[in-house]
């Protein structure tokens, strides 16, 4: 039990780390849910000593888990797995949960103050795709290509980029759309439905001209994404990614 313990403290701090590498706004969101899933303990072990509960309550999977099956097995305490709160040390257990919670919070802390303008992370990101924007290539056709796939682990990082992404793409003239494996689809041309978005970002690739009901005189050239377009889809008119 001692090397399962040890094993899934590396399998967190692993995950987290990926969070920090995505952005730090997926990872301040991380630090609130994981305070707030403390938070949901401790409120367990309340009602277990006023004797209104003998096992932990269930807690939604968070984000962190997205993706990753080794860190979705680390998360299934009061999941998947129930355990008798009249087995465990109930008193270290809320001891040791505060003192996590103090760390946490500083954390969550310290990553909100990382605001959009102090990201250099995301203004590097928006000299890349600008540079695109300003620098087309050229397809065979000669129609000038300024297609950009910005790919990222997590649905959070995606939203941020999006909120950010769009409205400078947008005083650029450029239309942008998210896709995500939450099912969250967003899009400044045409309808935000998954297909739409992938359609008007690669009309050419996805024979546009003979859908009805779609725009022909524009396309999005932005598209934001989880690898949830990564199999099956044709973005052929993109080179840039």
């Amino acid at each position: 039990q001692a090397n399962r313990e040890r094993f899934l403290i590396g399998i967190i701090k692993t995950g987290l780390l990926k969070r920090l590498e995505s952005s730090v706004n997926s990872f301040g969101m991380s630090m609130a849910r994981l305070c707030g899933r403390i938070d949901a303990r401790l409120a367990d072990i309340e009602a277990f000593k006023t004797g209104q509960a003998k096992t932990l309550s269930g807690v939604d999977l968070p984000d962190e888990a997205e993706g990753d099956e080794e860190l979705e097995e680390a998360f299934e305490v009061g999941g998947a797995l129930k355990y008798n709160l009249a087995h465990m040390n109930v008193d270290e257990w809320a001891e040791a949960l505060r003192a996590d919670k103090v760390r946490l919070e500083q954390l969550k802390e310290d990553a909100v103050r990382v605001s959009p303008d102090r990201d250099a992370k995301l203004a590097e990101l928006k000299k890349i795709v600008a540079a695109k924007f300003a620098a087309p290539t050229s397809n065979r056709a000669g129609e000038a290509i300024r297609k950009v796939i910005v790919f990222t682990a997590f649905s959070d990082t995606a939203d941020y980029l999006y909120r950010e992404l769009m409205p400078f793409a947008q005083a650029a003239g450029v239309h942008s759309g998210l896709v995500t494996g939450s099912g969250e689809t967003r899009a400044t041309l045409g309808k935000g439905r998954y297909q739409d978005i992938l359609t008007n970002f690669a009309p050419r690739a996805k024979n546009r001209a003979g859908m009805k009901g779609l725009p022909q005189d524009e396309e999005i050239d932005l598209l934001i994404a989880t690898d949830c377009i990564s199999e099956g889809q044709n973005l052929q008119d993109c080179d840039y990614l």
